[in-house]
């Protein structure tokens, strides 16, 4: 057997394989690219969610401030 047909057989043999270890990386690294994209909307979504509730209970607590403030002068008003 010639050695020299026997390395090329093994060439054209391993060729489909790395090319299909190839192609089954890109289509890995698309998929983790896709993945990475939806995390990163989902971690944008949840800090949008989180500024919305952090708004309400700022919001929240402007009026109960208020509402005490207020409470606080009628028992003035009622005490003099």
């Amino acid at each position: 057997m010639d050695p020299k047909k026997n390395t090329n057989d093994k060439a054209i043999i391993t060729l489909p394989e790395v090319h299909t270890s190839v192609e089954e990386a890109k289509k890995a690294e698309e998929i983790a690219r896709q993945e990475r994209i939806q995390d990163h909307r989902a971690e944008k979504h949840a800090h949008q969610e989180a500024n919305v509730v952090k708004n309400a209970i700022e919001e929240a607590n402007v009026v109960k401030n208020a509402i005490e403030k207020e409470l606080k002068e009628l028992e003035n008003k009622k005490n003099e």
